[in-house]
C-alpha cells in the first residue's frame, strides 16, 4: 500500500496541475488507478431547483472531457440527495460516502443516464454554506470494488479536490452571469435600436408634411416664379 502522504502530494499535483479541469481529472484517475480501483472521475453539480445533476467533467485514463449533461433524478434519488443534506448538518456525514452497490438510487440513475457499466461510487460530497452543491465520483466498474483502505486513500484528497470543484463551479457560475449580462445588454440594445428608430420615422413622416405642403405651395404659383419675368429660361 502506498504510503498516505506521497499519495496525497502526488494526486494533489495532478488534480490542481492544469487549469483545466477535465485534464485534471485524467491526470488525477491515472494516478488513482495505480493504487487503488479506478476507471472515471466525475465532477457532478446539483442543481435541486430542477432535481437532477449536472455533469460538468469527465475524467478517464486515456480522456479528459468538458460535459454539460443534465441527469433528472427520481424522487427516490431526490430524497437519498435530502437525506445527506440533514446526514451533514447533523455532523454526520463521512468525507467520502461509499456506493459498493450499483442498484443505490443516485448511482443507479447516473450510471443509466451516463451510459456506464454497473459501478462501485465513491463520491466526495462538494458542502458550501450547509448546502451539497456538488461532488466528485470515482467509478469502478463492478460490485463491491472499493475496501476500507481505498476510501481511506480518497479522503485523504479531500482538500485538494474541494478546492478543484470549486474553482470549477465557481468559473462555472461566472461564466453563466456573463452570458446573462451579454444577453440582457443584447436585448436592451435592441430595445434602445426600437425606440430610436420609432422616434426617426416619426421625424420622417412630419417632414413629409412639410414636403406636401411645399409642393402644394408651388403648384398654385404662377409660372413666373419658375420662368422669370420675361418668360425666358
Amino acid at each position: 500500500m502506498v504510503d498516505a502522504n506521497e499519495f496525497f502530494r502526488a494526486a494533489t499535483l495532478r488534480i490542481c496541475g492544469s487549469l483545466r479541469i477535465e485534464e485534471g481529472l485524467r491526470a488525477c484517475v491515472e494516478y488513482l488507478a495505480l493504487h487503488l480501483p479506478a476507471d472515471t472521475l466525475y465532477l457532478e453539480r446539483y442543481e435541486p431547483d430542477l432535481g437532477a445533476m449536472r455533469i460538468v467533467a469527465r475524467g478517464r485514463r486515456d480522456e479528459g472531457v468538458r460535459l454539460d449533461t443534465l441527469v433528472p433524478l427520481p424522487e427516490a434519488a431526490r430524497a437519498s440527495m435530502a437525506a445527506m443534506g440533514r446526514a451533514w448538518r447533523e455532523g454526520v456525514l463521512p468525507p467520502v460516502l461509499v456506493f459498493n452497490d450499483p442498484e443505490e438510487p443516485i448511482t443507479r440513475s447516473l450510471l443509466e443516464a451516463l451510459e456506464e457499466p454497473p459501478s462501485s461510487v465513491l463520491s466526495l460530497p462538494l458542502i458550501v454554506e450547509d448546502r451539497m452543491v456538488g461532488a466528485l465520483a470515482l467509478l469502478a466498474e463492478g460490485r463491491g470494488r472499493f475496501a476500507e483502505e481505498h476510501v481511506g486513500l480518497y479522503a485523504t484528497l479531500r482538500e485538494p479536490l474541494f478546492v478543484a470543484m470549486s474553482n470549477t463551479l465557481e468559473h462555472e457560475e461566472v461564466v453563466r452571469l456573463k452570458n446573462l449580462l451579454a444577453d440582457d445588454n443584447r436585448q436592451l440594445h435592441r430595445e434602445l435600436l426600437r425606440r430610436s428608430g420609432d422616434e426617426l420615422v416619426g421625424a420622417d413622416f412630419g417632414l413629409r408634411e412639410v414636403l406636401q405642403k411645399i409642393r402644394q405651395v408651388a403648384d398654385t404659383e404662377s409660372p413666373v416664379l419658375l420662368t422669370g419675368e420675361t418668360g425666358v429660361g
